[in-house]
Order: C-alpha cells, then structure tokens, then sequence
C-alpha cells in the first residue's frame, strides 16, 4: 500500500505575504486548523483501510510530526529546535493500527523536511516546528533484512531575513523476505512545485534502488496521468506501474480532495500516487482506498466531517518470482508502458514554503503538494 497521510489544513493566499509578521499570522491559522481539524479519527479510517486489505508492507508519506515551542525564541534561535509534540501522524496510525489488534511496526522513516516558523497562537508568538518524513510499515511477522533511506540532493532553499530554509525531499527502503525472495520496498515523497527538481529526485531514486532483486516503489510522485508527467515518464522508463499493467482503461484518480479535506463531493483529477515495479514483481490485483465518499469520517460532534486524505490510497498485490533474473524483467527504455495478457478486468510543508517565498516577494501562487505543472 501507498498512503499520503496529509495534514488536513488549508492552504491560504499568500499573495500579502510581505512581511515575518504576515507569516506569523497565517503559520498561526495553519496551527488553529490543526487543532480544529483532529488526526485522530482520520488515522482510525486509514487504519481500517489497511485492516481490510492487510498489506504486508505500507510505504507512508507526509507522516507529519509537529512541535512547538512557548514563549518563541525564533529571534534567537531559528534552527529547528522546538520539542513539545502537538501532532505525530506516524504515532497516531500506529495508536489507531494497534487499537485493532493489528500488529505492524514501523520498520523505516526518513526525516525529510525539518523547518521552524514563529506563529500567532492565542493572543502570543510561539514557534511552530514542522518535520515532515517518509515511512515503511510492516507487518511484524515479516523478516526485515535491511533498511535504509536518504535526502535528495536536488532541493530547493528558500531565504527569509538571511536566513535559508532547505525544503528537501527523501525516501527510505526496506528490504523484506517474501516468497522465499529477498525484495526492497520504498517509500517517497518527490518535490510537488518544481519540476526540475521533481525530475531530479526521480532520477536520483532510480540510480540509488537495487537492480539485483524484486523492487517495489509506493509513492506520491506529484507527477502522472492528468498531471504533469515528466517525471512518471521517466520513471517509467526504470519501473512498471501496477495500474498501468492490470488497469490501462481506469483513470483511478488520487489526488486532491480539498486542503481542509471538507468537500462534500470527490474532487480527484488526477493520478500522482502510485505503485511501481520491476526485478520479478508480478502484480496481480490493484484497488484504491479513501477514494469514495462513504470513506469519510465525522469528527467526535458529528458537525464536520472529513476526507481520510486528500489523496486516495493505492494497494497493490504482487506475486514473487525468486528464479526470475531481476535486470532482465525491467523496461527497456521506453515510457510508454504496454499491458500484457495478465489483464483482467499541499500539505504543510507546501503551505510553509510558499509562506518563505511569499515573503521574499518571489512568486508561490502553486498549489503546493497538488500542483500540476509549473
């Protein structure tokens, strides 16, 4: 399974942005609809996706953990360092997995993003700490042989008042015996705003992961069908795409309901979440999850009621074929991927970049993580 956990806010316009006292005021807001919209029933709904499909890996992205810090001593000190936990997304899934019994651990995460901004909290200034990473679960009876994970190389930086912020991307690999084979699976999360660096990841990603085993890559790749599709072209030239291979005909939109994850209606337009594969993975079944209404959850008074995600979820099933040769079961080359006879049938982090380059004065009108093409 591939899932975007989402941090459920909404992203505000930034156009007025001009000032460290305009990002202290629209950082508060985004920490009020923290706290208005809760984690907790969002990450019970995503729990009972994976209660239902029972995957034995789940490559994670967006696994948000918040902290803050009162009164701010942003003025003094504006490396990351604030430490009282608000939100831990990856704590909560895990909280809401266990309440049903599920045992899966948490094999991997990679710290990708980690940046802090002071904000506008009740009626005082506090720092809010953003750490954004990418995780692996897996089930607990699942031999792990290895893991591993890294920061992309291509980035962006923004400066505000001399000061730089790196907005960095990653991923992070486990390698796992299944059906009597060795196989990494990775998680990640390419840049949603800049191309050029979006393809960067991607190329970086292609280069790093093995070619002597089965590899499986879930991910939001902010790239695909209906979207701009540079990147997912040249991945594809590396992997096969699960939905590609057993549904060519589906759209099987994932992306974006409404940042605040409150519309009534789904609004996915496009397919930038996927499962990728190569090396003697055979895929055999693919589904999306928290794509249709009747997915949503109400929070404790019943008077909102939310999308689990703005993205829907991709499960994807394989079969394992330990005497294929690996380097001999990729794509050749070419990214225009073909069915074969099997055939059946703006997070947080955006909302904080775009504030850092609003008050450079720099152009950030990009819908974060949902941008399409730039």
């Amino acid at each position: 399974m591939t899932r975007n956990l989402a941090a459920g806010v909404e992203l505000f316009d930034l156009d007025g942005a001009s000032s460290l006292a305009d990002v202290q005021q629209t950082a508060g807001q985004l920490f009020a609809d923290l706290r208005r919209y809760p984690v907790a029933p969002r990450a019970e709904a995503i729990a009972a996706e994976i209660d239902a499909t029972s995957p034995d890996v789940v490559g994670l992205q967006e696994a948000m953990l918040v902290r803050t810090r009162r009164p701010s001593n942003f003025q003094n000190n504006p490396s990351p360092s604030a430490s009282d936990v608000v939100v831990d997304f990856l704590d909560a899934l895990s909280t809401a997995l266990a309440e049903r019994g599920l045992e899966y651990e948490v094999a991997t995460s990679q710290v990708t993003t980690d940046i802090e901004v002071p904000a506008d909290v009740d009626e005082e200034t506090i720092d809010v700490r953003l750490t954004d990473r990418v995780a692996v679960l897996v089930q607990a009876d699942t031999e792990i042989l290895g893991t591993g994970g890294d920061t992309f190389e291509a980035a962006r930086s923004v400066s505000v008042g001399g000061l730089t912020a790196d907005i960095n991307r990653g991923y992070c690999t486990v390698d796992v015996s299944l059906d009597d084979a060795d196989v990494t699976v990775a998680s990640t999360h390419l840049e949603p705003s800049e191309a050029s660096s979006r393809r960067g990841q991607a190329g970086e990603l292609v280069e790093v992961l093995p070619t002597d085993r089965p590899v499986v890559l879930a991910g939001d790749f902010n790239s695909g069908p209906g979207a701009e599709t540079a990147t997912y072209e040249l991945l594809t030239e590396s992997f096969w795409d699960a939905h590609t291979t057993l549904r060519p005909t589906a759209d099987g939109y994932t992306c974006c309901q409404e940042d605040d994850l409150t519309n009534d209606e789904s609004q996915l337009s496009r397919r930038v979440d996927a499962v990728l594969y190569r090396g003697g993975a055979d895929p055999t079944a693919i589904e999306r999850v928290g794509a249709a209404t009747d997915d949503r959850v109400s929070l404790d008074d019943e008077s909102v009621t939310l999308w689990p995600s703005d993205h829907a979820g991709v499960v994807a099933t394989f079969e394992i074929d330990p005497t294929v040769d690996p380097e001999q079961t990729a794509p050749s080359g070419s990214s225009e991927q073909e069915s074969d006879d099997r055939l059946t049938g703006f997070g947080i982090v955006g909302t904080i970049t775009a504030l850092l380059l609003a008050v450079l004065g720099r152009s950030s009108r990009g819908d974060g993580d949902h941008e399409t093409d730039d």
